[in-house]
């Protein structure tokens, strides 16, 4: 996201600018203001007080200058958000899992081995102590059970006080 952020600074702000001053000096070539490019750097760069201290009839140019300037802007700016927005819907899906959710339910126990089951292990089973016996199957934990309460409550500890 920052390296996202920091391009958009770079590359979004300057042809933004040099949209503004592009449409300034237009509306100033239009009126036919002389040195309309002076004119146009001037309202883009935020000097427009200079140009109103060397003719104070350049008020209306000036104004209509900066209106055409942020108008075209932002509506440039507004599309290629609506365009990155299409492109960002279009291409970022959610990923869907190939197997539905558990069902939450009571934790289920495992089937007792059948009397008549394969024959008991001679070697290896009694070496780990097991002697031969399969693992004791009784209640499992499940993922989602409840917890007993919290022995602290809330508030009441904060660690960077110790």
């Amino acid at each position: 996201v920052n390296t996202s952020r920091q391009l958009g600074f770079a590359l979004g702000i300057a042809p933004l600018g040099t949209l503004f001053y592009a449409r300034a000096q237009h509306v100033f070539e239009d009126r036919g203001i002389d040195d309309a490019a002076e004119a146009g750097r001037a309202v883009a760069g935020g000097r427009s007080g200079e140009l109103l201290a060397q003719d104070p009839g350049l008020s209306d140019a000036i104004h209509a200058a900066a209106v055409g300037g942020v108008q075209w802007t932002l509506g440039v700016a507004g599309v290629i958000g609506l365009i990155a927005a299409t492109i960002a819907l279009v291409l970022i899906r959610p990923v869907k899992s190939a197997e539905p959710p558990a069902q939450a339910g009571p934790p289920t126990q495992a089937k007792p081995p059948s009397p008549s089951g394969p024959p008991k292990q001679a070697g290896p089973a009694r070496l780990n102590g097991s002697g031969g016996q399969s693992a004791p199957t009784g209640p499992r934990r499940v993922v989602g059970a409840q917890l007993p309460p919290d022995p602290v409550p809330a508030g009441q500890w904060n660690p960077r006080e110790n």
